[in-house]
């Protein structure tokens, strides 16, 4: 069976025309990607021969083997340190609040003291270290 080639077809809505690629060029490409994602990934430590063994693996093969799981975990760690940083975000914030509300007057609404920088280091002092 002869290779397809890469068709260009319209929509008959409004006459978008759009790529459509056969399967046999799919697969190839993430053949391709998959492959040179695990040499970049492993070329410190995979030696020469077995680089030329991982480009020669099937591609269905190769999708099997799990390459995000690394990624992903990565992932996890950045979504962590996000959340690190939004706790900590979140204790300045209810302190700062907390510290300015300690500093009005609860009956005048007149801040007793006009010191911003008083305020402030009363704030960070409430902060973890």
């Amino acid at each position: 069976m002869a290779r397809q080639r890469p068709t260009r077809r319209t929509d008959g809505r409004n006459g978008n025309s759009r790529w459509v690629l056969p399967m046999w060029a799919v697969c190839y490409y993430v053949e391709a990607i998959t492959v040179a994602v695990l040499v970049c990934y492993y070329v410190e430590a995979i030696p020469v021969l077995i680089c030329y063994y991982v480009e020669a693996i099937p591609y269905r093969l190769v999708i099997k083997i799990n390459i995000l799981t690394k990624f992903h975990k990565d992932w996890m760690q950045t979504i962590n340190i996000l959340t690190k940083f939004h706790k900590d975000w979140m204790k300045t914030v209810t302190f700062t609040v907390y510290t300015n509300t300690l500093l009005t007057d609860a009956h005048s609404h007149v801040q007793r003291t006009p010191d911003i920088t008083w305020s402030h280091k009363l704030t960070v002092s409430f902060r973890d270290s």
